[in-house]
């Protein structure tokens, strides 16, 4: 696509939440909507699996966990910064969203935070699949 509509990496970089929300799951997007569904959603649920199920048994996965939560933070960061316009709110709102999903021991409160994170990251790989360039 040509034209002011055309989505580059840079247009993307500075697409506000809610533009991203509206440009990840338009009509003509729905395959990339899609696509990140499954890939930006999958590292937070496999990070909480991961963190929940299978750690204690077997340590050597914090390493995974450690990659999972590198990929989802820069994300969910550029989206936080994009949403509140504070870097600091933006650190804040990471480090307690990952921070809660990785170590909170109420049920609820983990799957909430998950919640937050599979959509964040949907959105986020969806528009970086849209993005050109």
């Amino acid at each position: 696509m040509r034209g002011p509509n055309r989505l580059t990496r840079a247009r993307a970089a500075n697409m506000g939440a809610v533009e991203q929300m509206k440009r990840a799951f338009a009509a003509g997007n729905r395959l990339s909507a899609f696509m990140g569904v499954i890939l930006g959603g999958f590292i937070p649920i496999a990070v909480y699996a991961l963190v929940h199920f299978e750690v204690a048994d077997q340590p050597a996965l914090w390493v995974m966990v450690v990659g999972g939560l590198a990929f989802s933070a820069i994300s969910v960061f550029k989206w936080a910064e994009s949403a509140f316009h504070i870097v600091l709110k933006a650190l804040g709102f990471v480090v307690l969203l990952e921070g809660t999903v990785t170590f909170a021991s109420q049920r609820w409160l983990s799957l909430a935070g998950l919640a937050i994170l599979v959509t964040i990251n949907s959105v986020s790989a969806a528009v970086a699949l849209q993005a050109k360039e």
